[in-house]
């Protein structure tokens, strides 16, 4: 379990600025021990005050990391009941408008929030027995309040809010007196102080991998947070809350410090919705590192994560999707790939070895990458990206005159900028030895004995960086010796060669030879995957030639 230590420096400051009328912190300063009541009552407090305007700049200055869990709290409050309470939709609508510049949580929680959620201005729509009805505390928000909140939600994705909610009842809003105008100008730049304030601390909010105890002193433990998120490493992410019958324990995940250090910088990544690059030598656990993390946030359907293995002859069309042949004759239907999948359901996407894809996968890759919306050829189509869309791809790391590098000529090279990398090794000799003890403790004997013969054949690649274990040269494989590559974890046997000899393919191979014997042009018909080009191919390589293809 995970601890979150909130530094009671930090829960001081915000008491001391805080009017006493809305302090109810005061009192669990003066504890010593916080039981898990306590903890509970302190993040309701803390979650009161971030609804507050005067406070939410406040508040994110220095819980920064929490702020997710709190905005899912106040959201529970909104829609407690079945119904919503619209005074406090209000107050959180203007809260949020102030933290979409200094939290990548707050624009992936609005996204999210304003789904099933009615707009800012919903007041302009109630008639006035509608408005009576709603009750509203002593401080109900200003409507200029609401405009101004309104306008910071435009200004920071309009594309989407223009289209998501009918703006006619704020015509009327737009005609207003200069001093009120000058007043939002000067809240403005206040505002705009704040967050500069709020970007420049560092956060008091650390995490400590340990066991937590039923009670603590200045700490937050993870069975505290809201049920709606989770806590990897430290960083709070949004987390899918399965059904009962759904329910499952995620895979064990043996934390050692490099997997640590990971794990939390994947959650970094994940947190501000960018595209994740993994980068790493054979086997160092890039794949097994995302479906953690998949697991842990609740993506444990099979189709809330879906991973595609690139190769050279990888298809778009697999990615985008086909027109298929239905049981009517001259009927087809229109069939969305996995990208297409993941880009409108907003699910996560793994790419396996994104370095081996053909330069027509890359080219549907650069614009979801550069504007966030995937164009489909050929259908006019442009599918904007839905919320919890997550883009994960892996690429692998060759070692060569004694460091690690990327392949080299590859078309993924394009996408490089856009990326947020993170460069995996291999476990160190002692990482290794903590895994094989804490998976199988019986082998705690013998360890020692099964790490040298693993990283014999490993090639010495996990030895720790300060030593250098040097076999006999009598011992020691050599690559050009068995033909075969030693690279990674795991002894790479595999044959360059490709296509599958079965009985169809061969009869296919025959008939292309004999045209290519008698010099005839040869028109290759078939739906997209049954191999043509593979065959074709191929058949160049075995004849030593070259097939160059045009599409």
């Amino acid at each position: 379990m995970e601890n979150l230590e909130l530094s009671l420096s930090s829960l001081g400051t915000i008491c001391r600025h805080v009017a006493k009328s809305h302090n109810e912190l005061t009192q669990y300063l003066s504890k010593q021990i916080w039981s898990q009541q306590d903890r509970q009552c302190i993040l309701e407090c803390v979650a009161k005050l971030l609804l507050e305007k005067d406070y939410t700049l406040l508040i994110a200055r220095h819980l920064r990391p929490l702020v997710l869990d709190l905005l899912e709290r106040n959201a529970e409050r909104v829609k407690a009941g079945g119904k919503i309470n619209h005074d406090l939709h209000e107050r959180l609508c203007v809260a949020l408008s102030k933290l979409l510049g200094v939290s990548p949580d707050a624009q992936a929680f609005a996204a999210r929030y304003f789904n099933d959620a009615p707009p800012v201005f919903q007041r302009l729509f109630f008639t006035s027995e509608e408005s009576s009805a709603v009750q509203y505390g002593p401080r109900r928000m200003k409507l200029r309040d609401l405009m101004g909140a309104t306008l910071r939600f435009l200004q920071s994705d309009c594309a989407k809010f223009r289209m998501l909610w009918d703006w006619s009842p704020c015509v009327s809003q737009l005609l207003t007196s200069d001093v009120m105008v000058r007043g939002a100008l000067e809240e403005t730049q206040q505002l705009e102080v704040e967050k500069a304030l709020v970007l420049a601390n560092q956060g008091s909010v650390m995490w400590r991998q340990e066991k937590a105890n039923k009670f603590t002193r200045g700490q937050v433990v993870s069975e505290d947070l809201s049920q709606n998120v989770v806590a990897v490493c430290g960083v709070v992410l949004p987390r899918i809350v399965p059904r009962q019958s759904e329910q499952r324990n995620p895979k064990d995940l043996v934390l050692v410090d490099s997997t640590c250090r990971n794990l939390r910088r994947l959650a970094l990544a994940v947190a501000s919705q960018k595209p994740v690059l993994l980068e790493g030598p054979i086997g160092c656990g890039k794949t097994a590192l995302v479906e953690f993390m998949a697991a842990v946030t609740g993506h444990t359907k099979a189709t809330e994560i879906l991973k595609v293995q690139l190769g050279d002859q990888t298809d778009s069309k697999m990615l985008l999707g086909m027109y298929r042949c239905t049981d009517i004759p001259g009927k087809f239907v229109w069939q969305p790939g996995t990208l297409t999948q993941a880009v409108s359901k907003g699910q996560w996407i793994l790419l396996e070895d994104i370095d081996h894809a053909p330069l027509d996968v890359i080219s549907v890759l650069l614009p979801l990458m550069e504007n966030k919306k995937l164009m489909i050829p050929g259908r006019e189509d442009c599918i904007d990206v839905a919320p919890g869309f997550q883009f994960f791809a892996t690429r692998r790391m060759y070692l060569s005159g004694g460091s690690w590098h990327k392949p080299q000529n590859s078309h993924a090279a394009l996408l490089d900028k856009y990326w947020t990398k993170l460069q995996m090794g291999n476990m160190t000799r002692e990482e290794l030895k903590k895994v094989l003890i804490s998976r199988y403790p019986k082998l705690t004997v013998v360890s020692e004995r099964l790490l040298d013969i693993y990283c014999q054949l490993t090639g010495e690649r996990h030895s720790d960086p300060d030593t250098s274990i040097l076999p006999d040269d009598s011992q020691q494989l050599k690559s050009e010796d068995r033909g075969t590559s030693l690279e990674g974890r795991a002894l790479s046997l595999r044959d360059n060669q490709t296509f599958a000899a079965t009985r169809p393919s061969a009869v296919l191979l025959e008939q292309l030879a004999v045209c290519v014997a008698k010099g005839e042009p040869v028109l290759l018909v078939g739906e997209t995957g049954t191999g043509k080009t593979s065959t074709v191919q191929h058949l160049a390589r075995v004849t030593g030639l070259y097939a160059l293809g045009v599409t």
